[in-house]
C-alpha cells in the first residue's frame, strides 16, 4: 500500500509492469507517531481498478491499475 524511502518521504505506488510505474512521494508527518494508510481498490471497467490511497483519512491520490481484475495482488 506505501513504501517507506528512510528519507523522510512516503511512496503510494501502482505498478502495471515493471517498467510502467505510478507513484507519488509526499512527506511523511510525525515519524515517531502512527498514522493510519489505506487503500482502496474498484473495478473500473472489468479489466482495471481505480486504486484510491488515503493516510490519516486524507485521499492523497488515485491511480489507476491497469488489467488488475482477476489477478494476485501481492504486498
Amino acid at each position: 500500500m506505501a513504501e517507506w524511502k528512510g528519507s523522510g518521504k512516503i511512496s503510494f505506488n501502482t505498478f502495471n509492469t515493471s517498467s510502467e510505474v505510478r507513484a507519488l512521494d509526499v512527506n511523511y508527518p510525525n515519524p515517531d507517531e502512527f498514522h493510519k494508510i489505506k487503500c482502496e481498490t474498484r473495478d473500473i471497467n472489468g479489466r482495471d481498478l481505480s486504486v484510491k490511497f488515503y493516510m490519516d483519512d486524507k485521499l492523497v491520490t488515485t491511480q489507476v491499475g491497469r488489467d488488475f481484475v482477476k489477478k494476485p495482488m501481492y504486498l
